[in-house]
């Protein structure tokens, strides 16, 4: 399990996490969504261990964590087949095991054989998200944190790959915390749904949720949720002076 209590962290300008409690389950896919600015991604740093907290507890009792970048971040000289396993190559798998596991994962999430051996500037923006996607899933994590993932994406190609993404998480049992600016993302993902309020970010809505795929249901359940008071006030624009 990752477990954050108590937790606190500050910048040169003030606290940014205020007092963070968060539990994320194996097997449990938890959609962590606030005003921009807010600590997210600090959040997601402090659960990778690239962050330490001033004050408060961040245990991470899992084996194996991956990270997923908004930005794909891909080796530019390397194919995608060669990005894909550049995890197991740095792990010492041998060059045909580390393009088969690669491989595999790469065609389940929707790369053509034919784009393979293509060099990331010659992908796609989707493309290149499927790699980086599969760069992370390869080296079976049991802890996946992903940071918007899908924003750069346009809507048909984002609900894909959600779709594919969810269906790889639970055929893996991975637990997974991702970043999101978009309620029907969370909806459509989640298994829970963790709202921040505004810098300094405390935790003000810890949700159960229901991964679900109708537009109607998606849209439908995010307007409940947008509607709830300490939701509402958490993602409200702020006033203009």
């Amino acid at each position: 399990m990752l477990s954050l209590k108590g937790v606190r962290l500050s910048f040169g300008d003030g606290p940014v996490l205020d007092g963070i409690d968060l539990a994320v389950a194996k097997g449990t896919l938890v959609g962590l969504i606030g005003p921009s600015g807010c600590g997210k991604t600090t959040l997601l740093g402090l659960a990778a261990g690239t962050a330490r907290p001033e004050a408060g507890e961040v245990r991470n009792g899992f084996a194996r964590t991956a990270m997923v970048f908004q930005e794909p971040r891909l080796l530019p000289w390397a194919s995608a087949l060669d990005n894909a396993a550049f995890g197991l190559k740095a792990a010492g798998m041998a060059r045909g095991a580390r393009h088969a596991r690669a491989q595999a994962i790469l065609q389940r999430l929707g790369l053509a054989l034919r784009d393979l051996g293509k060099r990331p500037a010659a992908l796609s923006g989707g493309m290149r998200q499927r790699v980086a996607i599969a760069r992370a899933l390869a080296v079976e994590p049991d802890l996946l944190l992903m940071d918007e993932p899908f924003s750069a994406l346009d809507v048909g190609l984002r609900a894909e790959l959600q779709a594919l993404v969810r269906a790889e998480v639970e055929r893996a049992g991975i637990a997974v915390l991702f970043v999101t600016h978009d309620v029907t993302e969370a909806v459509r993902l989640s298994d829970r749904i963790v709202v921040l309020s505004p810098r300094p970010a405390r935790v003000v809505a810890d949700l159960p949720s229901t991964p679900l795929d109708a537009p109607s249901a998606v849209f439908a359940e995010a307007s409940r949720l947008l509607a709830l008071p300490q939701v509402a006030r958490a993602l409200a624009p702020p006033a203009r002076g």
